[in-house]
């Protein structure tokens, strides 16, 4: 077993990274616009789901196309791991009292590693013959 990620891995890292970064901004935008965090956040999320898929499906995943069944099982996945990731920070913090940041940093690992094989294996999955 080779100590060298994938280019795929790596490639969805680097996606990963210009999403945070473009989701905060816009955030970091429009709260200074808007006052309102609540809907700031709403738009950086859709905006940030938008570049993800994009960038994911084209670049990480090379597809040859969008497709409506992929980008919907996109949503499904990450709305699934932003509710785990959610409810797994729940019980660290606001039940065991554990850490807030390092409590952070460790779920967000395990999620990023189970959305990296969920969008690759089912989301972009390539059909047998391809594979």
């Amino acid at each position: 077993m080779s100590a060298v990620p994938s280019p795929t891995l790596l490639r969805f890292v680097v996606v990963g990274l210009s999403n945070t970064l473009i989701s905060y901004l816009i955030f970091i935008l429009l709260h200074g616009l808007l006052g309102v965090a609540f809907a700031s956040q709403a738009v950086s999320y859709a905006v940030g789901i938008l570049w993800s898929y994009a960038w994911n499906s084209r670049w990480t995943f090379e597809q040859a196309s969008y497709s409506r069944t992929q980008f919907i099982k996109f949503i499904l996945a990450q709305l699934s791991l932003l509710a785990a990731s959610a409810l797994l920070l729940g019980l660290a913090v606001d039940i065991l009292q554990l850490h807030a940041t390092a409590s952070w940093i460790a779920i967000m690992a395990l999620i990023t590693l189970v959305n990296y094989v969920v969008t690759k294996k089912w989301v972009f999955a390539r059909p047998a013959a391809e594979a």
